[in-house]
């Protein structure tokens, strides 16, 4: 199954409605669906080269689905690394390749049951038909960090959530609350900071809003780090997984 970055990204304006109320689900068939779920950004959101086969197929031999993901090693001409898809709370460092049962209740994370305006969420359980994308919503119950784990059902079965790949991590919050991107890049960062830590973007789009709102892509291999400015403060970042 090919895939390219740019299915992946949120489009420009959905990411800032995102950060704002993590909004844009709407439910069908009985359950939302996630607000990434097979868009194709628009002509003026940022794009990237389409990548090869992202995730592997469903296993033939009977085996369980395998939802680790297999890192690009050694990307000619990149500016990340694997390791800039790490992230710090609360002076913990969280893997490269996010999963729900990293995100400990000993360590202040609940699973929402639903979104901050009332939408219901999957639970990590939810049997997803092949073809189809879920999400789950994290938050932690002493700040206002949430994390969005979106997964893709590439198998042909119907297939619990959790055991399916998650394709793309969506990061909230605000500055000040313990929580860093690589390179010590915080929620409230500049665009200047976002830079001086990561070099120039890879690609960049300016958005003609009210606020003025700058995405910027940086893209390793079959991945990427999105981070969305506005007013020249860090709101939102998403990692993209393929």
């Amino acid at each position: 199954m090919k895939q390219t970055i740019a299915k992946r990204l949120l489009c420009p304006a959905l990411a800032l409605a995102l950060a704002l109320a993590l909004v844009g689900c709407k439910p069908s068939d009985g359950a939302p669906q996630s607000s990434t779920a097979g868009e194709t950004p628009s002509s003026e959101s940022p794009t990237a080269t389409p990548s090869d086969e992202s995730r592997s197929a469903e296993p033939s031999d009977g085996t369980e689905p395998v939802t680790e993901l297999v890192p690009p090693e050694n990307v000619e001409g990149s500016k990340l690394t694997w390791a800039d898809f790490t992230f710090t709370f609360n002076n913990k460092e969280y893997a490269s390749y996010l999963k729900p049962d990293g995100f400990s209740a000993a360590d202040g994370w609940v699973e929402q049951t639903q979104i901050d305006y009332g939408e219901a969420v999957y639970p990590r359980d939810y049997l997803l038909s092949p073809g189809e994308d879920g999400y789950l919503a994290i938050s932690h119950k002493d700040s206002d960090v949430k994390v969005m784990l979106y997964y893709e059902n590439v198998y042909s079965d119907e297939t619990r959530l959790i055991d399916c790949p998650c394709y793309s991590a969506n990061f909230y919050g605000e500055k000040g609350q313990g929580f860093s991107f690589a390179r010590g890049v915080t929620f409230g960062a500049s665009e200047n900071e976002i830079v001086s830590a990561f070099g120039e973007p890879d690609q960049k789009q300016s958005l003609a809003l009210e606020q003025p709102t700058e995405i910027l892509l940086y893209q390793y291999g079959i991945c990427a780090l999105v981070f969305v400015v506005r007013e020249n403060a860090l709101i939102t970042a998403q990692y993209v997984y393929g």
